[in-house]
């Protein structure tokens, strides 16, 4: 995966220091065979009593809540979004009308593909939602569906 990094966390303070973002420990491989926004990475925690948390049939834990007055060894920015991938394309035709008068037109297309850009998975092993993506990017750069501008410049 090489989209942008973000942290796991607890989402408790469990080492008592009143930071509120505390880590869980890595206990298991966090990797899934095929990435989804319904199941971005292995959301399956065992908490400090020992049940289990947002596991599936057959999921092995992959974080483990760390006990009360302690800190998670899952270091910042370990884990990694979805990539962003956008294809923007342009064509012109230039006309000589005249000695002194052009034409110019243009043809742009922005996000070609129409790919969808995803926000960055729930990263609070607290959340029911962890490990799942819940939307998509819906204004700016990265988030407009396909779109196509044609434009004509008159030069003199």
């Amino acid at each position: 995966m090489a989209g942008r990094p973000f942290t796991i966390t607890a989402g408790r303070d469990e080492s008592n220091t009143d930071g509120g973002a505390d880590r869980p420990n890595a206990i298991g491989d966090w990797r899934v065979s095929n990435p989804g926004p319904d199941r971005w990475f292995n959301p399956c925690t065992l908490l400090a009593n020992g049940t289990r948390r947002n596991c599936q049939a057959g999921d092995t834990p992959a974080w483990q809540i760390n006990a009360i007055n302690t800190f998670g060894n899952v270091g910042r920015t370990t884990m990694r979004g979805a990539t962003a991938i956008n294809v923007d394309a342009g064509l012109f035709r230039k006309v000589n009308i005249t000695e002194r008068i052009s034409a110019q037109f243009r043809v742009e297309a922005f996000n070609l593909a129409n790919r969808a850009t995803f926000l960055l998975p729930i990263g609070n092993a607290a959340s029911p939602a962890f490990g799942t993506i819940t939307g998509a990017v819906s204004s700016g750069d990265f988030g407009a569906q396909r779109q196509f501008q044609l434009a004509l410049k008159i030069g003199f």
